[in-house]
C-alpha cells in the first residue's frame, strides 16, 4: 500500500535524542536499535543550508550477498513518486501544452462521461472522486501497468463523490497524470522524467520502472518484518514507480531554491494548500513553529520513504529504507525537533 504520511510518532520502545550529542550520534544511537551489519537498512541524509550535516548508511541491500548500503543505493519511493509526477505535470503546464483546470477527458479519449467534470487539478489533489486502485481493485499482480489501471477505472459506473468536494487520497490520480503526461507530451513517462527531470539535475541514478523492466543496478531490495524477501513487481507509474538514491533526491530538493525546472509561480502552485487538506501538488504542507513544512512519505512492501523540507530555515531530511520500518517516521520528527 501506497502510503501518504507527514508526521507520525508511533509508539517504540527507544530513547529520544539527547540534544547534547552531534546528529550523527543521535541517529547511530536511535538506528542502531533496529538496524545492524545483517539485517536490511536505511541511507538518511540531513541538509541544514549549504551543507550536508549527516550523511550515512546503515544496513544491507541484499542479505543473500551482504552488500551494504551506501547514499547511492536506489530504493524504491513509493509515494514519494507524487511530487516527480505532479512535476512533469507542472513542466507541460509551463510549455502551454495543458493547463490545470482542463477536463481530464480532453486528454484520456476513453474516459467516460462520468469524468467530465474532473479536471487535472482535482487529479493532483486528490479530489476526483475516482476510486484509489488500491482500495477499491484487486490490484496487485505481478506486471500491472498504468494502462491495466486506466482500462478497469473507465468501467466503474459511479464516482465516490462529486469532483472537487471532499479530499480522497487516491493512487489513481496519480496514475491517470503520468498518462496524461505521456499523452500530451508525445513521450513515454519513463523517457520524459528522464530528460526533462533526471538528466538535467544530474539524478543519474534515478528512473521511472516501466515495462521495459530496466535493470535498477545494486538496488536495496525489499525485507518484510520477518526479514523474508518481498519481491517489488508492479509496472504502475505516477503514484509510485520510481526509483532513487539519497544523493539524488538531495539534488531534487535542492533545485527547488532555483529556477532549473519550474518558476516561482509553478512552485508556489505546488506548495499551497489548495483547499483545507494540507495538500499541494504532490506535496503534502503543514505548519512546524510556524514554518512551512512540506513532505510526503510512502510505503510498499518492505520500502519505508520519506522526504522533508522546510524551506524558511533551509532544512531537509531524507530517508529511504527496505525493512518495513516504520519508525523512520519517528527518526524525522526526532531530528526536526532537535535540529532545525
Amino acid at each position: 500500500m501506497f502510503l501518504v504520511l507527514l508526521s507520525c510518532h508511533e509508539n517504540n520502545d527507544h530513547p529520544d535524542f539527547e540534544d547534547a550529542l552531534t546528529i550523527e550520534e543521535n541517529v547511530d544511537n536511535f538506528v542502531q536499535n533496529y538496524v545492524n551489519d545483517s539485517t536490511p537498512g536505511v541511507s538518511v541524509l540531513v541538509r541544514k543550508g549549504d551543507k550536508i550535516i549527516l550523511k550515512k548508511s546503515y544496513g544491507l541491500v541484499n542479505l543473500e550477498t551482504r552488500q551494504p548500503i551506501n547514499s547511492d543505493t536506489p530504493f524504491y519511493l513509493a509515494s514519494v513518486s507524487k511530487q516527480f509526477a505532479a512535476m512533469s505535470t507542472m513542466l507541460l503546464y509551463e510549455e502551454d501544452k495543458l493547463n490545470f483546470d482542463d477536463k481530464i477527458t480532453d486528454h484520456l479519449e476513453e474516459a467516460p462521461e462520468l469524468w467530465s467534470q474532473i479536471t487535472i487539478h482535482h487529479l493532483l489533489t486528490h479530489r476526483s472522486g475516482i476510486p484509489d486502485y488500491l482500495n477499491d481493485l484487486e490490484w496487485y499482480r505481478s506486471g500491472l501497468t498504468n494502462q491495466n489501471v486506466l482500462d478497469d477505472l473507465v468501467k466503474l459506473t459511479e464516482l465516490e463523490f462529486e469532483p472537487g468536494s471532499k479530499f480522497d487520497y487516491s493512487n489513481s490520480g496519480y496514475v491517470l497524470l503520468a498518462i496524461i503526461t505521456s499523452r500530451v507530451s508525445g513521450m513515454p513517462f519513463q523517457d520524459f522524467m528522464r530528460e526533462n527531470i533526471f538528466s538535467p539535475l544530474n539524478m543519474n541514478n534515478s528512473l521511472a520502472y516501466d515495462e521495459s523492466r530496466p535493470d535498477v543496478k545494486n538496488v536495496a531490495l525489499s525485507y518484510n518484518e520477518d526479514k523474508q524477501l518481498v519481491n517489488y513487481e508492479l509496472l504502475t507509474m505516477g503514484d509510485g514507480g520510481m526509483f532513487s538514491t539519497i544523493n539524488d533526491l538531495d539534488k531534487w530538493e535542492q533545485s527547488f531554491y532555483t529556477d532549473q525546472l519550474i518558476n516561482d509561480a509553478s512552485k508556489e502552485l505546488a506548495f499551497t494548500s489548495h483547499h483545507s487538506d494540507e495538500y499541494g501538488y504532490g506535496w503534502g504542507i503543514r505548519k512546524i513553529d510556524d514554518h512551512d513544512h512540506y513532505a510526503h512519505g510512502g510505503g510498499l512492501l518492505g520500502y519505508r520513504t520519506l522526504i522533508s523540507r522546510i524551506p524558511g530555515k533551509q532544512f531537509s531530511i531524507i530517508i529511504l529504507s527496505n525493512g518495513s520500518y516504520g519508525w523512520i517516521y519517528k527518526l524525522k520528527d526526532e531530528i526536526l525537533r532537535v535540529y532545525l
